[in-house]
């Protein structure tokens, strides 16, 4: 019985190991060579690991939620895991060395679209991590390094993956499924010759691992409490421990030994890996654990070195192999190109819907769409100007894209804000700080429009957030959908107020007028047909989507069975798509007929709006690139005026008389704060709308402030952060006044005149009223707590002294 090579003699037999092993004295069995092995664990909530010879006993890792699955990169010092609970796999190099009192430096890998990543492992050859989903039913890799160039391996023909294994110098993957028909997989790594192993005696195959000296897979079973083998390929199949595992989860592989974890003993356990009968029993390396997950061993033999024909490669994103040749590969979304080795640079026409926690694209000609999520970063806008900690697209609602430079455009409901990133999620900025409820691209003009039910009005700025503008204010209850006609200067908006109605004006904000008033409900999404100068919309009360040919105002219902909650709407190529919020649905019809009928998707739960993403807008002439209207400020697109474009002013100012200049915006105002919020309303105004301060750093609780009317510079103070600042109106300069002995600040007072600044510290220790120069600068108390107990707000009167 040799641990690795068996070569028949004459007479009797000669055992050989493999690479990196050596013969032990016995002449059978092979040792490993080089560092000693390390046996790592993840236990829930931390990482642990121990020597081979069960001292050294340590956490290695610690402050997770679930990690449930793990590996590593032997050569790079990788340590790669899965945690369920955060919904991330995540990245440390274990050899960086971690001070006393500082925490680890973890890299966040994926983090978007991963509900349930239970399975783990890495590919040391090529450098790239593969998981198994089995909320979402299918199998990933991604770059090890940097989480980027995501593929899917495996959707179709799959219910719940569990282990999964890999074997670079064979290009394998190897898994388990434990869904209505358990079975063992095995695919190449470009996705081609999948097979099933096995779909028979099995029950909950759980862990999967390869022992790579002798082409053999491991892997255990929970119900049937059993730990198998078999060669790669499937033959010669047999039980490895079918006695004492009540409940086997993990395993891994080394020397001659099997290691696995048990969920019923809470314990990691090692046995020979020859079975029961070679005549040792099962030890208990690591006894009285809460939640033993997945267990690898630590050595570089379980990574042999080797090439695969992916070594060389020349593609441009991802190389895959089978063992005979390799294929280049594009992440999910781009398409190859005609030299086999090249991604296109734009992602091809695609349907973009928010779903849940995610943005996600699918390919609109694709035979079998494969939906993929779009990877938002979980740590966007944490430092973003005005954002109280945002961290993720969980509420995205509203979105558009810009197809000139590949970005796109949502709206997030909870945290009120309209963000911006590029196709692949990178790039990421918020654009307004806004309650948009849907939103509207003039890819001519470089404009964002945008309704806000929740405020009852239409907005719009420059697609970087400058200029913004309020178009619409009056008459207005709850307006929802809304697009853009650019090549006609026109604007249509729905309102699902009291009085539903589809109103239209020019891009501007006038020439306003109601296209539809009766027989509606619930008017939601909005979609538009340019060529034909025909707009359609849902209606959600009436389950119904209706069309308007707007040069004969012919109204018509397009579809009307089977719709109990249709919601976003898009035209595209001669076909409306709509999303059905109540069956979970995308689907298609016949813009003009209603007929063909298809189903896009389903199994879609939670879905809300969508759009296709294409590069096939109108061009058309922009007269406002052209200065025909001579705007000082603002200039849109507008069909009622004969240049074709009108002009307008940012919030807070107004259109003076000669049509083409604004006024100075906010000279008299109120300012205000929302706990991490500085905003400014002007009281000029015929309308009530309030612009944000956007500093350049995140505030926490603005608990005080007040306005140098001299500098026009805002003093605040920020409770949290205990100290007093100032920065200018628009937000820019900020600027230290007050850092030190600042216990509890109440209020704060400015003397433009005298250029102090006043403020009150109810502090337990010294209440007090205390006055410093602007700059902060011969501070000094006024009062303090023998004549007060609690200051609180204070003002001044300058003229009395």
């Amino acid at each position: 019985m040799c641990s690795h090579e068996c070569t028949n003699t004459v007479p009797g037999y000669q055992c050989d190991c493999s690479r990196g092993y050596k013969l032990r004295d016995d002449r059978r069995h092979c040792k490993a060579q080089g560092p000693e092995a390390f046996i790592l664990f993840a236990h829930c909530t931390d990482i642990r690991r121990l020597k081979s010879d069960r001292t050294g006993y340590s956490v290695v890792l610690s402050k997770f939620q679930n990690v449930v699955a793990l590996d590593f990169i032997h050569h790079l010092s990788l340590l790669i895991w899965s945690d369920i609970g955060q919904k991330t796999i995540q990245s440390f190099p274990m050899n960086q060395t971690i001070m006393p009192g500082m925490e680890p430096k973890i890299n966040t890998l994926v983090s978007r679209a991963l509900p349930n990543a239970g399975g783990l492992a890495a590919d040391w050859l090529s450098i790239r991590i593969y998981w198994t989903d089995s909320k979402a039913a299918r199998i990933e890799s991604a770059s090890a390094l940097t989480g980027l160039d995501r593929k899917v391996l495996v959707y179709t023909d799959i219910q719940k993956p569990r282990g999964i294994a890999l074997h670079p110098l064979l290009s394998m993957v190897f898994w388990t499924d434990w869904g209505d028909r358990p079975r063992i997989e095995r695919i190449f790594m470009d996705g081609s010759e999948r097979r099933i192993l096995f779909n028979e005696s099995l029950f909950w195959p759980n862990g999967i691992t390869v022992d790579y000296p002798t082409g053999h897979i491991y892997w255990s079973d929970g119900k049937l409490n059993t730990l198998e083998c078999a060669t790669v390929d499937g033959h010669a199949r047999r039980k490895v421990v079918e006695r004492g595992l009540p409940h086997p989860f993990a395993v891994s592989i080394f020397e001659d030994n099997i290691l696995w974890t048990d969920w019923v003993t809470k314990s990691v356990h090692r046995c020979s890996k020859f079975g029961q009968e070679a005549g040792k029993r099962a030890e208990v390396l690591v006894a009285n654990l809460s939640y033993p997950m997945d267990v690898k061993v630590l050595h570089p033999v379980r990574q042999p070195p080797g090439e695969n024909p992916c070594s060389k490669h020349n593609c441009s994103h991802i190389c895959f192999s089978n063992v005979k040749t390799f294929t280049c590969a594009c992440p999910d979304g781009l398409t190859l190109m005609a030299d086999n080795r090249t991604c296109s640079q734009w992602p091809e026409d695609s349907i973009l819907f928010s779903i849940r926690g995610d943005i996600r694209r699918m390919c609109v000609h694709c035979p079998d769409p494969l939906d993929v999520p779009i990877a938002l970063d979980q740590e966007m806008g944490k430092d973003q100007p005005g954002n109280a900690g945002l961290r993720n697209a969980s509420s995205a609602m509203a979105l558009e894209f810009d197809h000139i430079s590949g970005t796109i455009f949502w709206s997030d409901r909870i945290n009120q804000a309209i963000w911006t990133a590029l196709w692949d999620g990178t790039n990421q900025k918020m654009v307004a700080q806004a309650n948009a409820a849907d939103l509207a691209l003039d890819w001519v003009n470089r404009k964002l429009y945008w309704t806000d039910a929740m405020n009852a009005r239409i907005e719009v700025c420059h697609i970087d957030g400058s200029l913004r503008s309020l178009l619409h204010w009056q008459n207005l209850l709850k307006p929802r959908g809304i697009v853009v006609d650019p090549g006609r200067g026109y604007l249509y908006w729905t309102d699902w107020g009291d009085f539903p109605k589809i109103e239209r004006s020019s891009m501007a904000g006038s020439f306003r007028t109601v296209l539809v008033q009766n027989g509606l409900k619930w008017p939601n999404a909005l979609a538009i047909d340019h060529g034909s100068e025909t707009l359609f919309w849902t209606d959600a009360n009436l389950k119904i989507i209706e069309m308007l040919h707007l040069p004969s105002m012919t109204r018509r219902i397009l579809l009307q069975k089977e719709m109990p909650n249709p919601f976003g709407l898009y035209f595209f190529e001669g076909r409306i798509y709509w999303s059905d919020y109540e069956k979970h649905t995308i689907q298609s019809a016949n813009a003009q007929t209603g007929a063909d009928r298809r189903l896009v998707r389903d199994r879609l739960e939670g879905i809300n709006n969508i759009i296709i993403y294409h590069r096939q807008r109108r061009e058309v002439p922009n007269p406002c690139a052209l200065n025909k209207c001579g705007c000082s400020r603002q200039c849109l697109l507008s069909a009622s005026k004969p240049l074709g474009c009108e002009c307008v002013c940012p919030t807070g100012s107004a259109l003076l008389n000669d049509t083409t200049s604004c006024s100075d915006a906010f000279r008299k105002m109120l300012v205000f704060s929302q706990r991490s919020e500085m905003r400014l309303m002007s009281v000029e105004m015929p309308y009530w709308a309030d612009v944000l301060v956007a500093t350049s750093q995140r505030l926490e609780n603005i608990v005080a402030l007040h306005v140098d009317t001299v500098e026009e510079r805002i003093f605040f103070s920020d409770g949290t952060l205990r100290k007093i600042q100032s920065c200018q109106l628009s937000g820019a300069d900020v600027r230290d006044v007050v850092t030190i002995g600042i216990e509890t600040l109440g209020g704060l007072v400015v003397d433009s005149r005298a250029r102090k600044v006043y403020w009150t510290d109810a502090g337990p220790h010294q209440p007090r009223v205390e006055v410093a120069e602007l700059d902060g600068s011969h501070r000094r108390v006024l009062l303090w707590h023998q004549e007060m107990d609690s200051p609180r707000s204070i003002t001044i009167y300058p003229e009395r002294g």
